[in-house]
């Protein structure tokens, strides 16, 4: 997961230099939806649109793949970028 999000950053730093030096990273793990909770509370998703955040990490076991997909839906799938484990079960 780590050398993922080094690989990520550095790869944003080499092709993006005339960007901004701010760059807002959204990070999420371990939700295992849904066998801990039915879905990502709603508070955090607010709080990540409210941040305006460039990227959003989820660092795996969301369980289900539709977590992933809902995410995408809602920040886009540029910013969204899955690393880490994941025990789909579909």
């Amino acid at each position: 997961m780590v050398s993922a999000l080094k690989m990520f950053l550095t790869d944003f730093a080499t092709n993006h230099s005339s960007v901004s030096p701010k760059l807002l990273i959204g990070l999420i793990s371990d939700t295992h939806i849904p066998s801990r909770v039915p879905q990502i509370p709603e508070v955090i998703i607010e709080d990540f649109k409210d941040k305006n955040i460039d990227y959003l990490f989820h660092l795996g076991d969301y369980e289900k793949f539709k977590v992933f997909q809902e995410l995408s839906d809602v920040f886009g799938k540029e910013k969204e970028v899955q690393s880490g484990l994941s025990a789909w079960v579909s």
